[in-house]
């Protein structure tokens, strides 16, 4: 199944990741999964991988805890709408995992100092997806 996903994440302390210096908060990081959304997310929620995208630099690291993955089924690229959507909740991270970006999204990775679960679950319904939660638990 293809679809779109936003981790949930919560940085405990301060880290640096290449040029970026991230401050203690909850984070939220859009992709894609043009193949197996699932098995993409699974793959972000283990700790030893290799480490490929930037993300991978905080998913791998012990000072962040993931807390879970909104997750939605859609052939449509939804990736870039679901990000823009979403980030105006927060400090974007400024080229963070948009490298390869078509809607010239300023990052895919934003920063809040407050939980924001619920409101993303509406910017997801808001563009006609039916999102659904996968934490450890469902893992």
């Amino acid at each position: 199944m293809k679809g779109v996903y936003t981790l949930i994440l919560f940085l405990r302390r301060e880290k640096k990741v290449y040029k970026w210096s991230l401050r203690p908060g909850y984070y939220y990081y859009t992709g894609s999964a043009l193949n197996n959304l699932e098995a993409r997310v699974k793959r972000h929620f283990k700790r030893e991988k290799k480490r490929k995208w930037h993300i991978d630099f905080l998913t791998t690291d012990n000072d962040v805890e993931l807390i879970g993955a909104i997750c939605a089924e859609t052939n449509v690229k939804m990736e870039c709408k679901v990000n823009q959507a979403i980030s105006k909740l927060g400090e974007v991270v400024v080229g963070f995992g948009s490298s390869d970006c078509k809607l010239k999204c300023g990052g895919h990775l934003f920063r809040t100092e407050e939980l924001k679960r619920t409101e993303i679950l509406m910017e997801y319904r808001k563009l006609g997806l039916s999102p659904y939660i996968i934490d450890l638990s469902t893992i």
